[in-house]
Formats: structure tokens, C-alpha cells, sequence
């Protein structure tokens, strides 16, 4: 990965120790082909040692993962000062976006909580639970299908003030034994799917505690006019016994998959997006020249025998030269 071949057109999100951008990566391989990218200080993650843990364990376990409808990591590159992790672009939140309604269609809520489910699966298959599914981390490729945001940044949405912002996502099972499992991922999913149809969720109350209250206890309301098939799907993943009785993680996906509200779903053609998105996602033409690149923004070098302090706790990512030294 040459720093020169990437341009930078905004920035994303700022954090800690990191900077996120949407960049362009242009080459002779590689025509105007657009990546998030996030640039991470070594210094600042090492005053940490959550910090550490989180971006070693992340590039560890991305790298065995990738399927359709996650944000996919590309690669990973470092040089003296900073680290760089390059994935999928995914422009649009689904759930808080000003281009897409607040709230869909039963079809249209379908496709998207079935391709949703789809990456749940796998993640499932590959021993991984999601951890806290909510609309900050639910996104929509260019080509307008589901992109799940797996990465470090899903640890910080439930940090105290992620959990206080998207509260009513969360699941009994994280209120009761502050743990995480598949059902979890799919009572949050049951969550995702009555907001996308409904334009609110189910449980949010007037302060934390009502929240919390609701989401222990109360019932989950309708109108009248959601058919049988919508309302016994979205109960069944609401359903509290769940967490008692504990089925299996591929008992209860089966059960999601044969369900009625499913029967329209042919899960093989829609996990190869073989099935056309309900939206598509047109991303704005950049003029190249008017925005930096990264080796200017970040102009640190790595040279090969230089020591940049670390050892081998940055190891595992690749390391970059980009200047001529002499």
C-alpha cells in the first residue's frame, strides 16, 4: 500500500487515538475505488492498555472474517508513528441517514433484517456474537445493501455513554447478567426490525430506568393493522423465555429462517446479492486534486532496521515506506 496512492476526502469520526476518513485509492490497479480508513497514533493507543487490546484483538479476528454484508477488512499497514486499517466503504446509516425514510415497508424491512440475520449467522458459525446491535452501527454500501460495522468501535457503543444513547437495543440478557450471546444479537435484531417498520422502538421510556423497566417487562404493543405473520415473527425474537431456555444458537436460527414471515426469502440468492437492493446508494464525484493525501497528512516513515519504540506489539500489521531516503 503506497500513502501516496491515497487521497483523503473527509473525515469520518475522531476518537481517542484515531482519526477515520473516507479516502480514494488511486492506481494502476485500482481506479478511483473508495475505502474507509482509519489512522491510529501508536503513542495514544499505548497509554492504554484496553486500547492495546482492542486494536491487536480486532486485526486478529478480522482477518478471519468476510462475508457480504459486513464491512470487510481490506488491510492493514503501519509506519513509525501511526497505524492504518483500510475497510469497505459503507456511506449510509440505514436507521439515521437524511436520504432514507424513518421508517420502510414491510418488504423493504424484510430484505434488510434478512440480510442483517444472514451476517449474524455467520458471525455465529465463526464463534463471534455481535455484541450490541444498534442503528450506529448498521450501514448500506453503495450498492444498497446491509454493511455491519464489526470492529473496536462496537466495544465503545456499549461503553456507558453508548449503552445511554441506544439503550433500548439492548438486550435482557446484557440487563440481567451483563453478557452477550446469540440470542442477544437476535433480541436486538427483533428491536432493529419493529424500528424499521414502526419509526420507533418498543421499549423506550420517559428516563433510563423506564427504559430499562420496559425492556425487563413490558408487553410489546402493535397496531392494529401488522399482519400475523409480521407481529408472531418480531415476538419470537422479543421473547423473554428465551434467555431461560436457552435453544441452541442453530435450533433458534432455523426457527427464524422456516418462519412464515421468511417464506418469500430465498436465503441462497439473497446472501450472493442476487437480489435486487431496495435502495442504491450514489456516491458523489471527487475532484482528486482538491483533497490530500495520506502521506501528507501523515508524514511519518518506517525505516527497515529502524526501532520505533514498540517491539513487537504492532507486529501483526504490515509496515509501509514511502519516502526515498538517501
Amino acid at each position: 500500500m503506497d500513502k501516496n496512492e491515497i487521497y483523503c476526502l473527509e473525515i469520518k469520526e475522531r476518537g481517542t487515538f484515531f482519526e477515520e476518513y473516507l479516502v480514494c485509492i488511486e492506481s494502476s490497479s485500482s481506479k478511483k475505488t473508495y475505502f474507509s480508513l482509519r489512522a491510529m497514533k501508536k503513542s495514544l493507543i499505548t497509554h492504554s492498555p484496553t486500547d492495546e487490546q482492542l486494536v491487536i484483538f480486532e486485526l486478529m479476528i478480522r482477518t478471519r472474517l468476510r462475508h457480504p454484508f459486513l464491512i470487510n477488512q481490506v488491510c492493514a499497514f503501519q509506519d513509525y508513528d501511526n497505524l492504518y486499517y483500510v475497510t469497505d466503504n459503507a456511506p449510509v446509516k440505514l436507521l439515521n441517514s437524511k436520504i432514507l425514510p424513518k421508517k420502510f415497508s414491510v418488504p423493504t424491512s424484510k430484505f434488510y433484517i434478512a440480510e442483517i440475520f444472514l451476517c449474524l449467522r455467520y458471525l455465529h458459525r465463526k464463534s463471534q456474537n455481535y455484541t450490541f446491535l444498534c442503528p450506529e452501527n448498521i450501514f448500506l454500501g453503495p450498492d444498497g445493501h446491509i454493511k455491519l460495522d464489526y470492529s473496536f468501535c462496537n466495544c465503545l457503543e456499549y461503553s456507558d455513554n453508548g449503552l445511554y444513547n441506544n439503550l433500548e437495543y439492548l438486550s435482557l440478557d446484557y440487563i440481567e447478567h451483563k453478557r452477550f450471546s446469540h440470542l442477544s444479537d437476535f433480541w436486538s435484531m427483533g428491536v432493529v426490525l419493529y424500528k424499521m417498520i414502526f419509526g420507533f422502538t418498543p421499549f423506550l421510556g420517559s428516563d433510563f430506568d423506564d427504559t430499562i423497566a420496559n425492556i425487563r417487562g413490558s408487553a410489546v404493543c402493535f397496531p392494529e393493522y401488522v399482519s400475523p405473520e409480521t407481529k408472531s415473527f418480531i415476538l419470537l425474537l422479543l421473547n423473554r423465555d428465551l434467555f431461560e431456555n436457552r435453544p441452541s444458537c442453530q435450533h433458534f436460527e432455523d426457527e427464524i429462517m422456516n418462519h412464515p414471515f421468511f417464506k418469500d426469502i430465498n436465503w441462497n440468492m439473497l446472501e450472493n446479492k442476487a437480489v435486487l437492493s431496495p435502495y442504491f446508494i450514489k456516491m458523489p464525484e471527487y475532484d482528486l486534486n482538491m483533497y490530500p493525501k495520506l502521506s501528507t497528512l501523515y508524514t511519518s516513515d518506517y525505516i527497515v532496521g529502524d526501532k520505533d519504540g514498540y517491539g513487537n506489539l504492532f507486529s501483526t500489521y504490515n509496515s509501509v515506506h514511502f519516502l526515498i531516503k538517501k
